[in-house]
C-alpha cells in the first residue's frame, strides 16, 4: 500500500507518512508548543490545554478532558481508546 506525498509515492512505513496520517496539518499546534513542555510551570498549563483539545476532538466536554485526560490520564485515554468514541477532528472542537 502506497501513500502519495508531495506528488510522489512514498512507502507507508516512512515515518513522515505515519505522522501525517496521525496528525493532519489542520489539526496540529505550532511546533514551538513542544518547547513549552520544557518550561517547568508552563508545561502543566500546556498539558491541560492539549488534554481539553483531545477531549473536544473526540466529542467530549472540557470537564472530561481536564479530569480524565489530564488528572487521571491512564483511565481517560483507555476510555477513549476502548469506548465507543470516534475521532471527529479539531473541526468538532471549534463547533462545540
Amino acid at each position: 500500500m502506497e501513500n502519495v506525498r508531495e506528488g510522489r509515492p512514498s512507502r507507508l512505513g516512512h515515518p513522515g507518512s505515519v505522522l501525517e496520517r496521525l496528525h493532519p496539518a489542520e489539526d496540529r499546534r505550532p511546533g514551538w508548543w513542544l518547547l513549552l513542555y520544557l518550561i517547568p510551570v508552563v508545561n502543566i498549563v500546556i498539558a491541560i490545554i492539549v488534554a481539553i483539545d483531545v477531549a473536544k476532538a473526540f466529542g467530549q466536554s472540557a470537564v472530561f478532558g481536564f479530569f480524565l485526560l489530564f488528572l487521571l490520564c491512564g483511565i481517560g485515554y483507555l476510555i477513549l481508546g476502548f469506548g465507543n468514541y470516534r475521532y471527529q477532528g479539531m473541526a468538532a472542537s471549534a463547533a462545540a
